[in-house]
């Protein structure tokens, strides 16, 4: 049990992590932790109620109107509006795995936030010294950018 714990640590970790990337690799990189978490849920019988999936439902509603949009689109915009449904997955899939959760899977994972505040500084500070080391050598300095 221990190490399953320790297991759920890791995950929720990746899960952190994972918010940095882009939306549709963040999509595909949160699906495995959180079906991950969900199976721990259900496999330790503490299932989430039913008020819990009906919230979700309601913060994933937004979604359903972008799996509307096709049908009323125009067929030289039809290629947008199948990358804005796939852009905006992540609104639906997201509250409805959290709302699978138990409060001991969602507690695990709260507390590994530090690791998204690590990440996110780490990724302003790559991103910090290319934007200098780019523009360091420019003959006019930064008055060129």
């Amino acid at each position: 049990m221990k190490r399953l714990i320790q297991v759920d640590t890791y995950v929720a970790r990746l899960i952190m992590v994972s918010f940095l990337l882009p939306m549709q690799l963040q999509v595909a990189f949160l699906f495995v932790p959180l079906v991950w978490f969900v199976f721990r849920t259900f496999k330790d019988k503490e299932a989430p109620g039913i008020i819990n999936i009906i919230s979700a439902l309601l913060l994933g509603g937004m979604y359903f109107f972008y799996l509307l949009a096709p049908l009323i689109t125009q067929t030289q915009y039809y290629s947008i509006a199948q990358k804005l449904i796939e852009y905006r997955l992540s609104y639906l899939l997201l509250p409805l795995c959290f709302s699978l959760l138990s409060p001991q899977k969602i507690a695990i994972i709260v507390q590994q936030l530090k690791w998204f505040v690590f990440s996110s500084i780490a990724a302003c500070m790559v991103a910090n010294s290319v934007f200098i080391l780019k523009y360091i050598g420019l003959k006019t300095g930064f008055q060129g950018v």
